[in-house]
């Protein structure tokens, strides 16, 4: 992986992330994986592009894209993407499932921190590649 790509929902986020992994103390940890965070925008995109054009860009460039939770709202959706074009050694899609409580709960948006850390150290161990979507934090036992 290359990198984190976070959808135009999720791009104000961006500085927010680090902060978290600084207040869980895990902030080395995080340095340690050399990601870079991105936004749709980095990638040359318009923030109108298409969840298909960015999730096949995110794709090509061994990206993982951090969502907040879409909808199925027509062929170009991510998850009618995904449907159609999750094979067996893609990066998965993360999704955090509450943005609302990510925003107001500092104990959720630490929780949820947490979770994507473990998430990825998964990842560059190989695990969860074709598996589509998955939502942080990771609920107990998944």
């Amino acid at each position: 992986m290359n990198g984190i790509v976070l959808d135009v929902n999720m791009s104000g986020y961006l500085l927010l992330f680090p902060r978290m992994f600084e207040a869980l103390g895990l902030f080395e940890v995080w340095a340690s994986y050399s990601i870079e965070l991105l936004r749709v925008a980095d990638l040359g995109l318009p923030d109108e592009a298409s969840d298909r054009l960015v999730w096949n860009l995110c794709r090509s460039r061994n990206l993982i894209l951090l969502t907040d939770n879409r909808n199925n709202d027509g062929p170009d959706s991510l998850e009618a993407t995904l449907a159609e074009q999750t094979e067996f050694d893609f990066l998965p899609v993360l999704t955090i499932a509450n943005k609302q409580k990510f925003h107001r709960e500092r104990s959720y948006a630490l929780t949820a921190s947490s979770s994507l850390l473990d998430v990825l150290a998964d990842i560059a161990r190989g695990e969860y590649r074709g598996s589509g979507r998955l939502y942080i934090p990771k609920k107990p036992g998944h």
